[in-house]
């Protein structure tokens, strides 16, 4: 989720049993039987409220494999959405949301795996300024 060169971080809420309180890219799993782009949009309307298509940048897709709370391998695909006229609702999960510019990244408690991600994603866009 991208807008003017930054990317939406979301804030677990602190009651969550897995990472509470750290920044994330807004995220979750495939059910069974369902495609990565029907996950895609179906994460997007619960986390952010997402209405509408949604619209993958080309040229964008990454991925990283993590342990779960539970200890299972989990594989996290990433993709590049532009926010375009999108208002964000968070869902009971998330306590707060903002937007992450190269400068900020650094001091954001995402996890590693995440902040490669973001690098991943910025490294296709020049800085500018």
């Amino acid at each position: 989720m991208y807008a003017a060169g930054r990317v939406l971080v979301v804030r677990r809420s602190p009651d969550e049993d897995f990472l509470p309180r750290i920044e994330e890219l807004p995220s979750g799993g495939c059910e069974p039987g369902e495609t990565i782009g029907q996950a895609l949009t179906r994460e997007l309307q619960e986390e952010i409220g997402w209405h509408g298509p949604v619209e993958i940048e080309t040229g964008f897709a990454t991925h990283f494999d993590y342990l779960t709370r539970s200890g299972v391998a989990a594989r996290q695909y990433t993709f590049s959405v532009p926010l375009g006229e999108q208002v964000i609702r968070l869902s009971p999960e998330h306590s707060s949301w903002r937007w992450l510019g190269r400068d900020a990244v650094d001091a954001s408690d995402m996890t590693e795996e995440s902040k490669r991600t973001v690098a991943k994603w910025w490294a296709r866009y020049p800085p500018t300024g």
